[in-house]
């Protein structure tokens, strides 16, 4: 085709390339129809696309202008060429997977890669590419087509901010005042500072945590639940294992004194109706011995994750004795003989335990002075996964300005690039990291447009 101009670019979050491309020829304007296929080639690079639209416009005399706006195939992935649809992994995949598993392709794959389980993969009415987008995203990454059409996840800021001054800048990424340098403007505004962020994986729920004076027959206390001074009274302890931490008892009179763990077997009758499937158990469990029915069957019971609740197999009306075992945490309370003058007297024990999130992690690099707001994604299910997320967030609340500078044609420089610029009218030198990328053609001449985010000078 006979072209006057060719302008394409890509932006970080923009995920495509897109564009125009200007034609002088009627014949080649008409043969081209919406969706097809068109390579261009600018100073050697070459970039596969697909024309998105087509316009003709003409004022008065002059000649028509005719033009093309193409985007990357990838395109096809998303709305509004791509139908919605639902995804699920019936056993534990990585998160790589399940983006390649959506796109039916191979991905150019920058990022931490871990293993999601597969009870939260479960997409509906979601197109393919907004499927790889999420978890991308989730772990502090971004997906982008590659000039040859492939995509690409990769992390927000390969190179951690602090570290740019250090890494090594390729030849081709180096430029200078004095022969790239065409023009350049620097943005300053209030900075948006992050140094510390909390991420997790769920929300912070309440943790179990209660006492019960033993009472069982077989017990600490022999059965004997009311108590006279000189007497130690023994408590059993039940406590979310995985959230709470350093559990501290305080009678008002008395002295704590230690005792075993008790493991033993415990029943319960639990009741179920037509509204009412899932019931909760008076203390968590991680085995159900036997369910004994009263009457209706209603099948197996489930165990919730909680190893608190139990769930019928069947809807219905039942009643069942569950026998399933409990293991406990005990203390004693050693009673002096009297209080005062009086032998019999009141106690109050005080139960109290610091809940922790075992999928909690505490992002931060330098005082912690500015932090940014939690953050909780279910796909964040292992420790790499948490951190990817924590540091995105903190380099890019790193106080950035923003630099646009227009360069001779630069090839092969993508969004997530650093460059390290040399201009004298800026001061010192600096590097920076590429957020968008734009290649222009008219008459011969080619340039090429970046959008840099600059760190804070150092003194």
């Amino acid at each position: 085709m006979s072209v006057v101009a060719i302008n394409i670019g890509i932006s970080e979050g923009g995920y495509a390339w897109t564009g125009t491309v200007t034609l002088d020829d009627l014949a080649d304007f008409q043969r081209v129809t919406i969706g097809d296929p068109i390579t261009v080639t600018i100073g050697g690079e070459v970039f596969s696309l697909m024309v998105d639209s087509k316009t003709l416009s003409r004022d008065g005399v002059n000649a028509p202008v005719m033009s093309l706006s193409v985007i990357s195939p990838t395109a096809l992935l998303d709305a509004p060429f791509a139908r919605s649809v639902d995804l699920t992994m019936p056993v534990d995949t990585t998160a790589r997977a399940v983006a390649e598993s959506a796109v039916g392709a191979a991905i150019l794959w920058d990022l931490v890669d871990w293993m999601i389980p597969a009870s939260l993969l479960s997409f509906y009415a979601a197109t393919p590419l907004s499927i790889a987008r999420a978890i991308a995203t989730s772990a502090g990454g971004m997906v982008e087509t590659m000039p040859n059409g492939a995509l690409r996840v990769r992390h927000r800021f390969p190179v951690p901010v602090p570290d740019w001054e250090l890494t090594n800048i390729p030849d081709h990424h180096v430029l200078t005042d004095v022969i790239d340098n065409l023009s350049c403007m620097e943005t300053y505004s209030v900075p948006e500072l992050v140094d510390r962020v909390v991420v997790r994986s769920s929300e912070m729920k309440e943790a179990l945590l209660s006492m019960e004076v033993d009472g069982r027959p077989s017990g600490l206390n022999g059965g004997i639940t009311a108590f006279k001074g000189g007497m130690t009274a023994y408590f059993l302890v039940h406590a979310d294992t995985e959230k709470i931490r350093e559990v501290t008892v305080d009678p008002s009179v008395g002295n704590v004194v230690e005792a075993s763990a008790q493991n033993y077997l415990a029943t319960q009758l639990v009741h179920f109706d037509s509204t009412r499937r899932t019931v909760a158990l008076e203390t968590p469990t991680s085995n159900i011995v036997k369910v004994v029915w009263y009457g209706n069957s209603l099948g197996k019971l489930i165990l919730g994750k909680d190893g608190k609740t139990v769930t019928s197999e069947l809807p219905g009306t039942g009643i069942a004795q569950v026998h399933y075992t409990v293991q406990s945490f005990a203390f004693g309370v050693q009673l002096p003989k009297t209080v005062g003058d009086a032998d019999r007297y009141p106690v109050n024990v005080a139960l109290t335990g610091r809940v922790t999130d075992t999928s909690e992690l505490v992002c931060q690099r330098g005082e912690g002075d500015h932090p940014g707001e939690d953050v909780v994604d279910p796909f964040l299910t292992t420790l790499d996964a948490r951190l990817s997320r924590g540091r995105a967030i903190i380099d890019q609340g790193s106080g950035l300005r923003e630099v646009s500078l227009t360069c001779v044609h630069r090839p092969g420089i993508m969004p997530g690039d650093l460059v390290k610029i040399h201009d004298a009218m800026m001061g010192r030198s600096w590097v920076g990291k590429v957020t968008g990328v734009r290649h222009d053609v008219r008459f011969s001449v080619m340039t090429t447009s970046l959008e840099v985010a600059r760190g804070q000078s150092r003194p």
